[in-house]
């Protein structure tokens, strides 16, 4: 209660979706000092992944199919386009210990035409008057049953590119909200073969 602890959580991955490969890396760090590192990479293998640990320690693992992060979110674009409001979708993103999926549950509201007044839609420069889908996902352990709690739930806005604003993260015991501050589209490069 005397003091007040930094806790700095840095993320990095990498995903190659043509090859179903996905590098990623966690520090998290307290007060500065470094706490805990979690860096490995995943592919598809077959029916399932394949995870090699490299930190913090060598392992190898093997899980049930899974799609990656990027996978997950064209999965959730193609299934709003299709004006489907409801699906299940196991997840790997390497985060916590990296030896698990997620179970996750996604809804997907009506698309809406027009923001909302007084929202951070202003920030999304060319996308400011397009429509969006809000979208709630839940994610639960793999390994549970019955209905349990989920782990956590994200509510957030999601253009029709994937773009997403108006974030809201919540874990039970606290709750983190986040704002579109800016955004600056790129003119895309072609693909390198």
């Amino acid at each position: 209660a005397d003091s007040s602890r930094v806790t700095d959580q840095q993320t990095t991955t990498y995903e190659d979706i043509k090859n179903r490969k996905f590098d990623f890396s966690t520090r998290s760090f307290v007060n500065q000092d470094l706490d805990r590192e979690v860096r490995g990479t995943a592919s598809g293998e077959g029916s399932g992944l394949q995870v090699k640990l490299a930190e913090p320690e060598n392992e190898t693992l093997e899980l049930d199919e899974a799609r990656f992060p990027t996978e997950h979110m064209i999965e959730l674009i193609d299934k709003a386009r299709q004006g489907e409001q409801f699906y299940e979708s196991r997840i790997f993103d390497g985060s916590d210990d990296a030896n698990a999926a997620m179970i996750t549950t996604t809804v997907i509201g009506a698309q809406k035409a027009t923001p909302e007044s007084g929202s951070d839609a202003e920030k999304a420069g060319a996308l400011a008057g397009e429509g969006f889908w809000p979208v709630t996902i839940s994610y639960f352990n793999d390994v549970q049953t019955g209905d349990g709690l989920p782990v956590y739930t994200i509510n957030f806005k999601m253009y029709e590119n994937g773009v997403t604003r108006d974030l809201t993260m919540d874990y039970g015991d606290f709750v983190l909200e986040g704002k579109l501050a800016e955004l600056d589209m790129l003119e895309p490069e072609p693909c390198k073969e």
